[in-house]
């Protein structure tokens, strides 16, 4: 039902029909995009068949009687499952996730419980909820490159990488990343398209199932101070939308302060429990694995050239 709802409010957005998407076939992209799923599920299963797992010591919450799904609940899943199962009441470590993604995951696996145990409804919704959510963000992914640059081939081949993306693995995962992206990419289409309303209500969402996402506010606040630049004044929604994901973070701080008497909960759990956050970034990065850095640099060097090509262009040419 969670799901079902998120796609109702974003499926306006998206405004496309077969055979109307510029000029591409939207279903051949969504296509693609459900193939590179197969892709990540076929190589999982086989990489189980030569590697094996990785034994934790909390290894028995995964090893759920369901084949090959299980291989998508692994480690930072435990703690999405132990949210939606008993809120933040079983351990402190907990508070490094937000609230969004164990709360869909639980309105989710409602259905299978009647037939399922609890953990394996929570890995057979999450898997196959993450999956469509990840088909659902690769087509407004699609739209909204299509909006800024009004260049069909940029924008499907835009979103054919976003597919083919190697740390794309966890758009399939028992994780928050596909819920994350599909919200984010609404709130900035939603933004370009003008609906001020919208893009701060997704950027809210956002913050709930990332702690990063409360930084939406800042393209809603850049697009808003270009609007007044241009138009010589502010509406009601261009003025506030942008700090609806600030407010949204700043209500999850005060609950968790009211919990646990924390203030600045999230990054003391943070550097206690993973030895991570804002107090040293540099080490926190230097200490991930050499496969995870690999994994993360591409998305890094996009970045910093997507903000140096901005910056050159004169920092307003996309708004």
């Amino acid at each position: 039902m969670g799901i079902g709802y998120l796609f109702n409010v974003i499926k306006p957005s998206l405004n496309v029909s077969r055979g109307d998407i510029g000029g591409v076939d939207l279903w051949r992209l969504l296509l693609l995009a459900l193939t590179s799923r197969l892709l990540v599920f076929m190589v999982a299963v086989v990489s189980n068949w030569f590697i094996g797992l990785r034994i934790s010591e909390v290894e028995e919450l995964y090893n759920i009687d369901i084949p090959f799904l299980y291989l998508f609940a692994r480690w930072d899943s435990a703690y999405y499952m132990n949210i939606a199962k008993h809120w933040y009441f079983l351990g402190r470590e907990h508070w490094a996730f937000p609230p969004l993604f164990p709360v869909v995951l639980r309105v989710c696996s409602y259905p299978l419980c009647s037939f399922l145990y609890v953990d394996q409804a929570l890995v057979v919704s999450g898997f196959f909820a993450n999956n469509f959510l990840f088909l659902l963000a690769v087509a407004i992914f699609y739209r909204f490159t299509l909006r800024l640059f009004d260049d069909e081939r940029m924008a499907f081949l835009s979103a054919l990488f976003l597919c083919l993306y190697p740390g794309g693995l966890f758009f399939s995962a028992v994780y928050s990343e596909s819920l994350f992206m599909a919200l984010m990419l609404a709130s900035l289409y939603s933004l370009e398209l003008g609906r001020w309303w919208r893009a701060g209500f997704f950027a809210s969402l956002a913050s709930l199932t990332k702690s990063i996402g409360f930084l939406l506010f800042i393209p809603l606040l850049f697009r808003a101070v270009q609007e007044a630049k241009r138009g010589g004044g502010l509406d009601a929604a261009s003025s506030t939308a942008w700090l609806a994901p600030i407010f949204t973070y700043l209500a999850w701080t005060l609950y968790g302060y009211l919990m646990t008497g924390d203030l600045n909960l999230y990054q003391h759990v943070q550097a206690e429990y993973w030895g991570v956050g804002l107090h040293d970034p540099i080490t926190a990065f230097m200490s991930i694995p050499p496969p995870t850095r690999l994994l993360i640099a591409p998305a890094i060097i996009v970045s910093a050239l997507s903000i140096l090509v901005f910056l050159a262009e004169g920092g307003v040419r996309l708004w």
